[in-house]
């Protein structure tokens, strides 16, 4: 049963991180043209952090009820991805996108990936967790 855990937390983080990518580059398109225009730019990266907060909300709620009863570690391992995936963007990223942008991506990760575990944590009636542990 132990590899049946491992493989549904791993299924867990894999699935929310593409879901979050898959939003967020489709949120990007829809928003290119607004990028474009100086004026709007700073309009655009507005728009951009707040939706990748929410999605980030989403894809970890999805994380989490996926995750079953191994939500702690699943949610760790994707703070640890996102955070390793945010720091290299950052680097990479610096002389490009004004500063503010990249630490501010970056500093609302962690907290916005707690809000979406936290959600799905209060939505789960006490009694399911149990039922949910004899089924994994």
């Amino acid at each position: 049963m132990p590899n049946t855990r491992i493989l549904r937390m791993a299924s867990a983080v894999i699935a929310a991180y593409v879901v979050n990518a898959i939003l967020v580059v489709a949120t990007n398109q829809l928003l290119l043209p607004m990028a474009d225009k100086a004026k709007l730019h700073f309009r655009f990266l507005v728009i951009d952090v707040v939706s990748q907060c929410l999605y980030t909300i989403v894809a970890r709620y999805l994380c989490t009820a996926i995750a079953g009863q191994q939500q702690r570690p699943a949610i760790a391992s994707l703070i640890g991805l996102g955070l390793t995936v945010g720091t290299f963007s950052l680097v990479t990223s610096w002389n490009r996108e004004p500063h503010w942008y990249g630490i501010s991506l970056f500093l609302v990760y962690a907290p916005c990936v707690w809000v979406g575990y936290r959600i799905r944590s209060r939505g789960i009636p006490s009694g399911s967790a149990a039922r949910e542990s004899t089924s994994t």
